[in-house]
């Protein structure tokens, strides 16, 4: 690692090694005050704050007067000198800082950031699953009342029967409930029944009495439609077409996923993590020599690349010495963890 100083006219000088380095303060022209920065990071510290550079300091001479002849002597001015004009720029103004010293997040802080995050997502979830029940039920009830309306019609058109014939036909009715109440409680623990050669869609009437259950299927050759049975209430059974359980799910689960790339892009793009990552400690950076931050584009690049890859990422950063996922690496990012201790 390089590292560069600032000397007492406020000229940065360098990168030169850690033995450069030593050679300096050997030299006296590195002081405990002297400002002093490693080539991965911006923010300078003391050079008493190295600990490589402790012992050298209590140990080194006066500080050499020739200055200027000092430094042309050395043969060090290599890489970036920057005057007092170019420092005392202001730099931009952002919502990202970095105080801490880098280190890699572990899979732990990953996966419970992610959980984290899952559950405040979980809300949005929750309420697309009840407007997506209640958009299958509408549907259902659509249906029956149609169903209904065409009974009744053909109810009309019937002649009516006499008082005998409907005692008589009250008196089978009850009979036959009776049996089929038997028949339904001997089919407690019978799976489900299905009817995959129908030639119609089902009605109200095939319920639980004749071994339907709810989950049960139907499949409507004739008109190449497939019912799935929400409700088994004898003469009340409720079927739904599979093709709109399917579409309401794609709908809702469409509309999740919009909202959880919106979150995931907005808050890494903003403050370089998401709540989660903050209650866990890790953000991203970008995979640059200066850990610079991340904008919008490269945050929503690492969000939708997580949500295609992000199932093997516990495997691939246990393995991956520099603690890097497949998204991370595909979008150009770092996860960082904050250490424990700050720069100064």
């Amino acid at each position: 690692m390089d590292f560069f100083i600032k000397d007492k006219e406020d000229i940065e000088r360098g990168p030169v090694s850690q033995e450069t380095l030593l050679k300096w303060v050997a030299a006296g022209k590195v002081r405990p005050e002297t400002l002093v920065r490693n080539s991965l990071l911006h923010t300078w510290k003391s050079a008493s704050d190295f600990p490589f550079l402790e012992d050298p300091l209590k140990n080194q001479p006066e500080e050499v007067e020739d200055e200027a002849g000092f430094w042309e002597s050395t043969g060090e001015l290599l890489g970036t000198i920057k005057d007092k004009r170019k420092k005392a720029k202001k730099p931009e103004s952002t919502a990202f800082e970095y105080k801490y010293l880098p280190a890699p997040a572990t899979v732990k802080l990953r996966v419970m950031s992610f959980i984290f995050d899952m559950a405040l997502l979980s809300v949005f979830g929750i309420v697309f699953y009840f407007l997506g029940v209640s958009a299958v039920l509408n549907s259902a009830a659509l249906s029956e009342e149609t169903e209904s309306q065409e009974t009744q019609t053909s109810e009309q058109n019937k002649t009516e029967e006499t008082a005998d014939a409907k005692q008589s036909k009250t008196e089978e009715q009850e009979q036959t409930n009776s049996e089929q109440t038997d028949l339904t409680s001997e089919q407690k623990d019978i799976p489900p029944r299905n009817n995959p050669d129908a030639e119609e869609p089902p009605t109200r009437n095939d319920d639980e009495s004749k071994g339907y259950k709810q989950g049960s299927l139907w499949t409507d050759n004739t008109g190449n439609a497939t019912f799935t049975c929400l409700d088994a209430s004898k003469t009340s059974a409720v079927w739904v077409n599979t093709n709109i359980i399917n579409s309401t799910f794609h709908k809702y689960f469409t509309l999740f996923m919009l909202i959880a790339l919106l979150y995931y892009g907005l808050t890494l793009g903003y403050f370089a993590q998401t709540f989660g990552m903050w209650f866990w400690g890790i953000f991203i950076v970008k995979n640059d020599e200066d850990l610079s931050e991340v904008f919008f584009f490269r945050a929503y690049m690492f969000a939708v690349l997580m949500f295609i890859f992000g199932i093997l990422s516990p495997v691939i950063v246990a393995i991956n010495p520099k603690r890097r996922a497949i998204h991370d690496m595909l979008s150009g990012v770092r996860v960082l963890k904050i250490a424990g201790k700050p720069k100064a």
